[in-house]
């Protein structure tokens, strides 16, 4: 024969069937056991009579109620739905074995526990948290015959929070003229259960192959009460991709030459000073400022408006000469005497930001060699030399 036992989720045994072939007294086995929606349990085995046959029996509530007995249907095991966590209590499978009409009294230990209905045979309860992580409780089911005979069943409840935060705005990544860095924006976290959830921000900065190209990394990271984190970060690219602007360009004559002696005259960058700012002179980030000068600048090259070995300017060739470094020039002072507004060497510069974004070369100015001795008041003297 073979016997199926029934326990509660406690260890307390609730009923003991033992199933014996009627048609004869043989070996029995029993093999499986499983229940249906209805609560009855079926057991799966076969019996040997002449031959070997299938046996499978059922045993519902007339059978699994020798007595009043309350079922509280637990465990129940939940992921947390709110700040407050409603769920159903079944104690619907509760039984009488005269089947007497049973009353229903549901009591709960849980935090903030309260039932739609305590005295219904199935009801809703609402209780608070987590936290704690998790939850762990009771709910108390005690059921009622006419005759006051009753019975009580525990369940246990217990309630995680298994569920990450989220983001209500995360802010996308971008790329920013340095002149242009706008600070972090204020991020929040929402939480299935948690109403307040705390977000915590962190900046770091990686400078580059210049003072205003670096990238910004702006970390949040958000953890709610059962320590779910979530952490994102925000990469900002700083670059600097204008060149430098030139004030004081001019084309007008800032020297002279008297007299046209063929001989050399030389200048150097502080005569021909440059007045240029820049978008990213004053929004360097401190922590990849080099200490370097933000705007440099140099001699680009230096033209004239006469041949170098024109008609009537003597037997010469190469009149300018520029150096390699662009520090100084040097020019010669002779001109074509058959042309009445003499000779102008133009001046031409550049200039540069710490990222060498570069200007276009731009006419600082020109260097004029009279006609005649009538314009060379203001000359500076061939014999003094320069």
């Amino acid at each position: 024969d073979y016997t199926t036992v029934a326990y509660s989720h406690t260890g307390t045994e609730l009923w003991a069937m033992r199933y014996n072939n009627p048609a004869r007294n043989y070996y029995d086995y029993g093999y499986s056991v499983t229940s249906d929606d209805a609560g009855c349990v079926v057991t799966h085995g076969r019996s040997y009579q002449q031959y070997q046959e299938y046996a499978t029996v059922k045993y519902c509530e007339d059978v699994l109620c020798p007595e009043v007995t309350a079922r509280a249907s637990g465990p129940y095991n939940l992921e947390c739905n709110g700040p407050n966590t409603s769920f159903v209590v079944d104690g619907s499978r509760s039984c009488d074995p005269n089947d007497e009409p049973l009353t229903y009294s549901w009591v709960t230990d849980c935090q903030g526990g309260r039932f739609d209905g305590s005295t219904s045979a199935t009801t809703t309860l609402t209780m608070t948290g987590p936290p704690p992580c998790p939850v762990n409780c009771d709910t108390t089911l005690t059921v009622a015959n006419p005759q006051g005979v009753s019975d009580s069943d525990v369940a246990d409840v217990m309630v995680e929070d298994t569920t990450d935060p989220w983001w209500d705005y995360f802010p996308p990544n971008y790329t920013w003229e340095c002149d242009s860095v706008q600070g972090p924006v204020t991020v929040t976290a929402s939480d299935v259960c948690d109403a307040d959830v705390p977000v915590f921000f962190n900046e770091r900065i990686s400078c580059g192959n210049c003072d205003a190209n670096y990238t910004i990394f702006r970390d949040w990271d958000a953890s709610d009460d059962c320590g779910n984190a979530i952490a994102n970060t925000q990469t900002i690219t700083i670059q600097d991709t204008q060149a430098p602007v030139i004030h004081n360009a001019s084309d007008e004559n800032k020297f002279c030459l008297w007299s046209p002696n063929h001989e050399f005259y030389c200048w150097t960058m502080a005569d021909f000073p440059v007045v240029a700012t820049d978008n990213c002179e004053a929004n360097y980030t401190q922590q990849c400022e080099t200490g370097e000068p933000d705007i440099t600048w140099w001699i680009d090259q230096v033209l004239s408006d006469q041949p170098d070995n024109g008609t009537g300017d003597g037997n010469t060739v190469d009149d300018i000469r520029v150096s390699e470094n662009g520090n100084w020039f040097c020019v010669r002072a002779e001109r074509d005497g058959s042309i009445l507004y003499g000779r102008h060497y133009q001046v031409w510069m550049r200039a540069a930001d710490d990222c060498n974004n570069t200007t276009e070369s731009t006419l600082m100015g020109n260097i004029y060699i009279p006609h005649d001795s009538s314009e060379h008041d203001q000359c500076l003297n061939a014999d003094q030399g320069k």
